[in-house]
């Protein structure tokens, strides 16, 4: 059980599936906090995000695309990411503004993450980790939950492929995951 190599942590992404996007889109494999959206799936909300149904694989990959540009806010910044629930971003501002003396805004954070990540992508492609690396093992496209309150909940390799395509184009990338010219030249990149 792996996705990149790297064995999931202790939630079962066939009841979290933006959790499972996040694992498969995750530069290092099955990582929970690369998006931190096994938040957002059990809470249906966190940050601007409201409404989101653990158990269905629709509009997906905007939200994970959002999450990931978050994230790496945070670990740029070094900030814990459990102190994510009561400060957002606003605080990161505060403490960015206080330590280089000049006022970002968040969305110029996201930005910035945004722009980390495509260089993430960009050195990965180059490492040969591309499209058919954005997968789950086969237990979890194939084998259902067999109980509890997830009982019966599987994130199908269809559902997977969809949710994949849904956030390629979420970030501005080509159905092979390579960051578009446009894309590019939008992040400065090119």
């Amino acid at each position: 059980m792996h996705v990149k190599g790297m064995e999931p942590p202790a939630y079962d992404v066939r009841g979290l599936k933006g959790l499972g996007l996040g694992f498969m889109t995750s530069t290092r494999g099955a990582c929970h906090l690369r998006s931190g959206f096994y938040a957002l799936d059990l809470t249906g909300k966190f940050w601007r995000l409201s409404g989101v149904d653990r158990l269905s694989a629709e509009g997906k990959g905007l939200a994970v695309k959002m999450m990931e540009d978050f994230m790496v806010v945070y670990d740029c910044l070094g900030v814990c990411k459990f102190s994510r629930g009561f400060f957002k971003l606003e605080g990161c501002i505060e403490i960015l503004d206080a330590a280089v003396g000049h006022s970002y805004t968040e969305e110029a954070l996201l930005e910035i993450g945004e722009r980390i990540t495509n260089l993430k992508q960009l050195f990965n492609l180059a490492a040969g980790v591309g499209r058919e690396t954005y997968r789950l093992p086969k237990r979890v496209t194939s084998e259902p939950i067999s109980s509890g309150v997830s009982e019966g909940a599987i994130l199908t390799e269809e559902e997977a492929r969809r949710m994949v395509d849904d956030y390629f184009l979420a970030r501005g990338w080509d159905m092979e995951g390579r960051p578009t010219q446009a894309k590019k030249g939008q992040l400065k990149l090119a």
